[in-house]
Protein backbone atom coordinates (compact mmCIF):
# COMPACT_ATOMS: atom_id res chain seq x y z
CA UNK A 1 0.00 0.00 0.00
CA UNK A 2 1.16 3.40 -1.31
CA UNK A 3 -0.29 4.97 1.26
CA UNK A 4 1.42 3.76 4.54
CA UNK A 5 5.18 3.29 6.00
CA UNK A 6 6.11 0.49 8.06
CA UNK A 7 9.23 -0.28 10.13
CA UNK A 8 10.26 -1.93 13.25
CA UNK A 9 11.55 0.29 15.98
CA UNK A 10 14.53 -0.79 18.09
CA UNK A 11 16.90 -0.10 20.90
CA UNK A 12 20.10 -1.85 23.17
CA UNK A 13 18.70 -0.41 26.86
CA UNK A 14 16.87 -3.20 28.13
CA UNK A 15 15.30 -0.39 31.09
CA UNK A 16 13.23 1.24 28.76
CA UNK A 17 11.38 -0.33 26.12
CA UNK A 18 8.85 1.80 25.85
CA UNK A 19 9.24 2.99 22.31
CA UNK A 20 10.44 -0.70 20.77
CA UNK A 21 8.49 -2.11 18.29
CA UNK A 22 6.47 -2.40 14.80
CA UNK A 23 5.24 0.99 13.64
CA UNK A 24 2.70 1.93 10.84
CA UNK A 25 3.09 5.41 9.37
CA UNK A 26 -0.47 6.90 7.80
CA UNK A 27 1.51 8.86 5.13
CA UNK A 28 -2.07 11.33 3.97
CA UNK A 29 -3.06 11.81 7.78
CA UNK A 30 0.45 12.15 9.00
CA UNK A 31 -0.24 9.43 11.71
CA UNK A 32 1.96 7.24 13.52
CA UNK A 33 0.30 4.00 15.25
CA UNK A 34 2.20 1.25 17.27
CA UNK A 35 0.93 -1.73 16.38
CA UNK A 36 3.05 -4.13 18.33
CA UNK A 37 5.20 -4.44 20.97
CA UNK A 38 8.88 -6.41 20.28
CA UNK A 39 11.23 -8.49 22.69
CA UNK A 40 14.43 -6.88 23.74
CA UNK A 41 17.49 -8.27 21.81
CA UNK A 42 21.13 -7.06 21.07
CA UNK A 43 20.48 -7.12 17.65
CA UNK A 44 17.34 -6.91 15.25
CA UNK A 45 16.75 -8.16 11.55
CA UNK A 46 13.27 -7.55 10.23
CA UNK A 47 11.33 -8.95 7.31
CA UNK A 48 8.12 -7.74 6.01
CA UNK A 49 5.36 -9.70 4.78
CA UNK A 50 5.36 -8.78 0.80
CA UNK A 51 1.91 -8.19 1.59
CA UNK A 52 2.68 -5.89 4.48
CA UNK A 53 0.38 -7.61 6.93
CA UNK A 54 3.48 -8.50 9.43
CA UNK A 55 6.80 -8.69 9.89
CA UNK A 56 9.19 -11.65 11.16
CA UNK A 57 11.52 -10.46 13.66
CA UNK A 58 14.59 -11.88 14.62
CA UNK A 59 17.13 -11.49 17.54
CA UNK A 60 17.29 -14.58 20.12
CA UNK A 61 14.27 -16.07 18.52
CA UNK A 62 11.97 -15.94 15.23
CA UNK A 63 8.50 -13.59 16.21
CA UNK A 64 5.90 -12.70 13.88
CA UNK A 65 4.39 -9.32 14.14
CA UNK A 66 1.10 -8.72 12.64
CA UNK A 67 0.28 -5.33 11.32
CA UNK A 68 -3.04 -5.43 12.88
CA UNK A 69 -2.18 -4.93 16.40
CA UNK A 70 -2.97 -8.81 17.28
CA UNK A 71 -0.55 -10.81 19.76
CA UNK A 72 3.31 -11.17 18.32
CA UNK A 73 3.31 -15.02 17.63
CA UNK A 74 6.63 -16.68 19.32
CA UNK A 75 7.82 -18.65 16.10
CA UNK A 76 10.92 -20.42 18.36
CA UNK A 77 9.37 -23.95 18.11
CA UNK A 78 8.96 -23.90 14.25
CA UNK A 79 12.15 -21.97 13.17
CA UNK A 80 14.48 -23.24 16.13
CA UNK A 81 18.06 -23.95 13.85
CA UNK A 82 17.07 -21.40 11.41
CA UNK A 83 19.92 -18.23 10.65
CA UNK A 84 18.73 -16.67 7.74
CA UNK A 85 14.75 -16.32 6.11
CA UNK A 86 13.63 -15.15 3.10
CA UNK A 87 9.99 -14.43 1.84
CA UNK A 88 9.18 -16.63 -1.49
CA UNK A 89 6.03 -15.08 -3.53
CA UNK A 90 4.03 -17.50 -4.63
CA UNK A 91 3.79 -17.80 -8.90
Amino acid sequence: DETHLGFVMVNTDFANDQERGVYIFDIPRFQLSKVTGIMPHARIDASWVPDGSAVLVSGDGFYLAPTDGSALYDLGAVLRYAWHFTWLESP
